[in-house]
């Protein structure tokens, strides 16, 4: 019988804590990987964060149709989605495929697209 590992599928609330129960390359990127989504949205915090209202007018726009608005979208969240893949699915291929699904998704179910 084969036993599953502890700290699979979940997402380590101390990265370095699970980094100490792994081995191998998923050690480097768990300590790597950011602690909170904040950090994962917005690393450079000497930039200025977006406003809510320019991500609601982004996601309209996106809902209406337009191309460019959803390219946009995903110039923008493309990182902090795939980053979040990979805590769930530690394969950089599976979180490739998997990043382009939700953003195919989110323009099937665009009611303008």
């Amino acid at each position: 019988m084969n036993a599953r590992p502890a700290c699979e599928g979940k997402i380590p609330t101390d990265p370095g804590a699970a980094a100490a129960e792994n081995t191998g390359v998923q050690d480097e990127r768990i300590a790597a990987a950011p602690g909170t989504l904040g950090a994962v949205l917005y690393p450079d915090q000497s930039k200025a964060r977006e406003s809510e209202r320019d991500w609601v007018a982004l996601v309209r726009a996106v809902a209406r149709g337009d191309q460019s608005a959803l390219h946009q979208l995903y110039d923008r969240t493309h990182r902090p989605v795939f980053t979040v893949i990979m805590r769930l699915r530690p394969d950089r291929e599976t979180a490739e495929a998997l990043t382009l699904d939700v953003f195919v998704d989110v323009w099937r179910r665009a009611p303008g697209s």
